[in-house]
């Protein structure tokens, strides 16, 4: 009887975890606001970090907290009073950076696929990879595709070496490898 109770109580949780899945909702940033803030003490830059000490708390930075420094806070909606609080209490300067993050996260938002690609539009790794072959296709004297090793993932790192003649010297350059590097 035990047995019995415990797949019931698995298959219950297995239901309920699909459930919740299917009806999640994609997370959005609507109303959140980023400010600038000038922190010129460093009692205010402590009190600033104490606003991330909580898990998932409303507060992000996008640069920390130091003395001297612009910093830049997102707030969600529901902490906008205790953020204000806060300014209150610790006297620093602030502006609204960005008033909707939604909103400029929407701007960025990848465009539907178009039949060409361009550098104002998101694309996937797939079509970036194919863009790197039909350059090489195109340019075959000139453009090399090249593999500079794999991913955790086990996927390959594409490039392309660029040469106008053999043996000449190159640079390395890379881009869009951090999060928020928004096109």
């Amino acid at each position: 009887m035990l047995l019995i109770g415990n797949y019931y109580y698995i298959w219950k949780i297995i239901i309920l975890c699909t459930v919740g899945l299917v009806i999640a909702k994609k997370a959005t940033f609507d109303n959140y606001k980023v400010f600038k803030i000038v922190v010129t003490t460093q009692m205010q830059a402590e009190r600033l970090k104490q606003l991330t000490d909580a898990v998932l708390d409303g507060f992000s930075f996008w640069r920390d907290p130091l003395v001297n420094k612009e910093v830049e806070l997102m707030v969600a909606p529901h902490k906008l009073p205790e953020f204000y609080e806060v300014m209150a209490q610790i006297q620093a300067s602030y502006d609204v950076y960005i008033e909707n993050v939604q909103a400029l996260i929407n701007r960025a938002t990848p465009r539907i696929a178009s039949t060409t690609f361009d550098f104002r539009s998101y694309h996937t790794l797939d079509t970036i990879y194919k863009n790197l072959d039909d350059l090489a296709k195109q340019y075959p004297d000139k453009v090399q595709t090249i593999v500079g090793g794999k991913t955790y993932e086990g996927r390959p790192i594409k490039g392309v070496k660029v040469s106008f003649k053999p043996n000449n010297p190159g640079i390395f350059l890379e881009g869009g490898i951090h999060a928020r590097e928004w096109i």
